[in-house]
């Protein structure tokens, strides 16, 4: 096979991986490589084509791994907004003496945790440094929270 071939199958793999669908493995099958010959494309075994393969692999590799840190991005936002909910339950009592039965209901709150929410803030709001503007009441950053998200 030419350089120029095998420059231009390691281009259509690296495409192809830097979807994030796929391991370099499916990749390489797809367009005929094996593996191992792919990673002879891409090592220093073979300079004439290695380094513009190599570098093919290296940006998908980091086009694959932004995705990744993307998506890893918008899990940790949706899962820190759901820890930082304030969430709301009835709490039923139900008695019951010669009088009858009573059924008494108290609605409680769960605030969310001040160090989370500190936590969100220094990594989400630029201007907020909890050393130099520190909030000593939970509702308070909570409410400081509500404007950054």
């Amino acid at each position: 096979m030419k350089i120029k071939e095998r420059i231009e199958i390691s281009k259509q793999i690296c495409q192809l991986y830097a979807t994030d669908q796929f391991t370099i493995e499916s990749c390489c099958k797809k367009y005929g490589v094996s593996y191992d010959a792919f990673y002879t494309w891409i090592s220093d075994s073979q300079p004439e084509y290695s380094q513009e393969c190599k570098d093919l692999y290296k940006k998908a590799q980091q086009t694959k791994r932004k995705a990744n840190n993307k998506t890893l991005v918008k899990l940790a936002r949706t899962a820190l907004q759901k820890k930082l909910d304030m969430i709301e339950y009835d709490e039923v009592h139900t008695t019951e003496d010669l009088k009858g039965t009573t059924v008494k209901t108290i609605t409680k709150k769960i605030i969310p945790n001040a160090a989370d929410i500190a936590l969100a803030l220094n990594n989400l709001d630029s201007d907020f440094d909890r050393d130099k503007d520190p909030i000593e009441d939970e509702t308070e950053l909570f409410e400081k929270l509500k404007e950054v998200l």
